[in-house]
Formats: C-alpha cells, sequence, structure tokens
C-alpha cells in the first residue's frame, strides 16, 4: 500500500493497467490503446518515468508465442484499424466481431469519445467511419 497526495502516483498504475489490458474486444482494445494515445501528455505531466517511457515507445507483442517488437506510432495505427472492424452496418459498434453482432450503444459513445481524441493527436481515422457512428448515436433512442 501507498499514500500519495499526487494523483499522478495513481495515474502511473492506472497506465500500467491500461496498456497490459490486452483482450479482444472493442472495449477493451479501446482502453489499451487509450494510454499509448494520450503518452505524449502524460509524459508532460510527470506520470511517465524512465522504464515507462522505453515501455511507451516501443511494445512487444507476442503471435504464436514468437516476440515482436512495435514502435508506438505502429502500435496505435495497427491498434486503430483493428478498432474499425468492430463496427457493423448501422453505424454503431459491437462488442465482438464473432457471433452475434448486436452494437451497443454505451459501447458505440466510449468509442466515438477514443476516435474523436485518436484524430486529435493525429491517427488517422476516416471520416465516413465518425459520420456513420455520428448517425448512429443520434438515431439510436437512449
Amino acid at each position: 500500500m501507498s499514500i500519495s497526495s499526487f494523483p499522478l502516483d495513481t495515474w502511473r498504475r492506472i497506465y500500467h493497467y491500461l496498456r497490459y489490458y490486452n483482450y479482444g474486444c472493442a472495449e477493451q482494445r479501446m482502453s489499451t490503446l487509450l494510454p499509448l494515445l494520450i503518452f505524449p501528455d502524460l509524459k508532460l505531466l510527470g506520470v511517465i518515468d524512465e522504464s515507462i517511457e522505453r515501455d511507451g515507445n516501443i511494445e512487444v507483442i507476442e503471435v504464436d508465442g514468437l516476440k515482436y517488437r512495435k514502435n508506438r506510432e505502429e502500435v496505435l495505427k495497427n491498434g486503430f484499424q483493428a478498432l474499425l472492424h468492430f463496427q457493423n452496418p448501422d453505424g454503431g459498434f459491437s462488442y465482438r466481431t464473432d457471433g452475434s453482432r448486436i452494437s451497443s450503444y454505451n459501447l458505440s459513445l466510449y468509442i466515438y469519445g477514443g476516435l474523436l481524441l485518436a484524430q486529435t493527436y493525429g491517427q488517422d481515422i476516416p471520416d465516413d467511419v465518425i459520420q456513420s457512428l455520428e448517425r448512429y448515436l443520434i438515431a439510436v433512442p437512449t
């Protein structure tokens, strides 16, 4: 247990938790991408120490037992491209790409915020994805 008068210690723990929150559903993918996306701002705030900086710039991924190293920009680009596969024809997002692909309003709203943030940080999110998602969010009664 630790006590801190400064919330950045909490941010460090949250960063590590989300950074390795590596599961397959759309919500979890977005939650994994967000810390990498805002990495430069976290660094400015002092949340990032030297070990996290190395980790934030290089990701080691494992596929079929083989480890690969990727840089942050490549991970973000590939991550957002993969996330877009969760978008349904109605514009909303579903949690999974297998089985029932029912759009979830809450998930779609969460991803909408993340995609807008990603555009702000220079990620290439196609405008038609955003527009289709906006139509879905406006059309679905809450």
